[in-house]
């Protein structure tokens, strides 16, 4: 997860993923996915520009965002694939 934290845009192509995922499959849990990574793109940007520590920074943030993302996008795919046209 040292990924997302060096390089923060990564986030925003999650937004993307899951905006398509929207567009193709209508649920609410797609869009609520894209909003959620929207949300923590914004504000891992503003860390990254405001943090100015080295190695030693240890960021107790994430222990929350980061679980908390992985249940909302495991949501929204497990939405996406039970999702039958009626």
């Amino acid at each position: 997860m040292d990924l997302l934290i060096r390089f923060p845009w990564i986030a925003f192509v999650a937004v993307l993923l899951f905006f398509v995922l929207w567009r193709l499959h209508p649920k609410r849990s797609s869009m609520v996915a894209a909003m959620a990574w929207l949300i923590y793109g914004i504000y891992e940007f503003t860390i990254f520009f405001r943090l100015t520590c080295d190695d030693t920074c240890i960021r107790v943030d994430l222990l929350v965002l980061y679980p908390l993302l992985l249940l909302i996008s495991l949501w929204a795919f497990i939405a996406a694939l039970c999702f039958r046209k009626s």
